[in-house]
């Protein structure tokens, strides 16, 4: 009986640290959300002056953008999915010969293709 509640509590523990969890890259950019858009006693007067304070006019303006997101909850109510940024980088260098070689090996297997489709044409005698 013990080695099962040592092992709920295992289970539970490693549950937790997975939910609760985030990596380090991550929880700036979360925060930074939750800064900037989650505002639980937002009202319709209170928005000119935080949109003026976060910087979210229009350029050489003090007006509002023309849509602004604000949610009015507080920030154990936000579930929110922040995935980390792609760096194009990593997909733009691709060497040249292995896009020569991807040619080549395509037109071989093109070149086989018609050898086996071919059919001769039958001689007609006259």
């Amino acid at each position: 009986m013990g080695f099962q509640r040592a092992f709920l509590l295992l289970v539970l523990l490693c549950a937790t640290v997975m939910v609760h969890g985030q990596p380090a890259d991550i929880s700036p950019r979360y925060q930074h959300f939750l800064r900037q858009h989650v505002k639980g006693d937002m009202t319709i007067q209170k928005c000119q002056g935080v949109m003026g304070y976060l910087k979210l006019t229009e350029p050489d303006s003090e007006n509002c953008k023309m849509k602004n997101t604000f949610i009015k909850a507080n920030s154990n109510q936000v579930r929110l999915t922040v995935f980390p940024e792609r760096k194009a980088a990593i997909w733009a260098k691709v060497a040249w010969w292995v896009i020569f070689l991807s040619v080549m090996v395509g037109l071989l297997l093109l070149a086989l293709l018609g050898f086996l489709l071919w059919k001769p044409l039958v001689e007609a005698k006259y």
